[in-house]
């Protein structure tokens, strides 16, 4: 589907926990999760923890939409920020 939406002009970011699948099949922006049970975040961290990481898997795949990628493009979450 992600390709098929490229292919109309809207750009797209698929968060995944195993990127290697999306890498395998060719889509465009691939955001690493944390895990496949959580892919957005972990329930058993302390709140202030899991709204950093979220937020910073959210900024990473608005970063991911806003650039020109040629080929299938791995983004990841910089730790530092949660």
């Amino acid at each position: 589907m992600a390709k098929e939406l490229e292919r109309a002009g809207l750009p797209t970011a698929l968060v995944s926990a195993l990127p290697q699948i999306p890498l395998s099949i060719g889509a465009p922006r691939i955001v690493a999760g944390l895990a496949i049970v959580h892919p957005l975040g972990d329930p058993s961290r302390p709140a202030p923890e899991e709204r950093r990481y979220r937020r910073a898997v959210v900024e990473t795949a608005l970063l991911a939409l806003t650039t020109a990628v040629t080929g299938p493009t791995v983004f990841r979450a910089d730790a530092e920020h949660w």
